[in-house]
């Protein structure tokens, strides 16, 4: 059995394995790996980082937004909430962040860093003459648009990206069941994988953490610091 079925397959179906990666998953042993590694559980917020949010922006469809942290000091990502709604509008996600960033449950009201959006959200609509990015910016979300790179860029981004990530199981846990699920579309005729993924309720994640993936910039190590040179000091 194991020559005729997958890795995945056959700890799911022999071993009893549930976090075993379902078949085609393109992240599925990375998410197994984090776990494994206690990189899931409580994170809390971090008073003296920023918070930065990527998005999936959809119009009749979901719209994900993650929120997460960046330690430049030891590298890591903490992905500490994320906010999910179904055909609502800009003002909305705007004040559900803004709610957010002030509940009661956190230290204190952190500080916004990049609000990184999908480059469609640059788009004028025909309704308005507006973009989203637009919208989004007089609703004092000063979003900049992701690398415009094609889904398996995204997707190796991500892959990349997720070793240094510690995801909040508790407030994370439909995304992190998303990104773990998150696959290539099968033909069984063919008995082969088809080029693009599948397009489900896993996609919006996938696509939001894919937009923070390609399009956060670390800032440089010596970014705000000031030394001497020409006997003059330098921002």
């Amino acid at each position: 059995m194991r020559r005729t079925l997958s890795e995945e397959e056959y700890a799911q179906e022999y071993e009893c394995s549930f976090e075993a990666a379902v078949r085609g998953a393109y992240w599925g042993k990375e998410m197994a790996a984090i776990e494994a590694a206690g990189q899931i559980g409580d994170v809390p917020m971090n008073e003296g980082l920023t918070v930065h949010t990527a998005w999936d922006l959809g119009m009749a469809d979901s719209t994900v937004i993650w929120l997460i942290q960046h330690d430049r000091v030891n590298g890591q990502y903490y992905v500490i909430d994320m906010i999910k709604g179904e055909g609502q509008s800009l003002e909305w996600y705007a004040k559900t962040l803004e709610a957010s960033r002030e509940r009661h449950d956190w230290p204190c009201p952190w500080v916004w860093g990049d609000h990184i959006l999908p480059h469609d959200a640059a788009v004028r609509e025909l309704g308005t003459g507006k973009s989203r990015l637009e919208t989004l910016m007089e609703l004092g979300i000063n979003g900049r648009i992701a690398p415009s790179l094609s889904v398996a860029d995204g997707i190796q981004a991500v892959r990349r990206l997720l070793p240094n990530c510690r995801f909040d199981r508790a407030r994370c846990e439909k995304g992190i069941e998303a990104l773990r699920l998150y696959r290539r579309d099968f033909d069984p005729r063919g008995e082969e994988y088809r080029l693009n993924p599948v397009h489900d309720w896993t996609s919006h994640y996938a696509d939001a953490f894919r937009m923070f993936a390609v399009g956060y910039q670390p800032p440089h190590p010596d970014a705000g610091r000031r030394y001497r040179r020409d006997s003059r000091w330098v921002v």
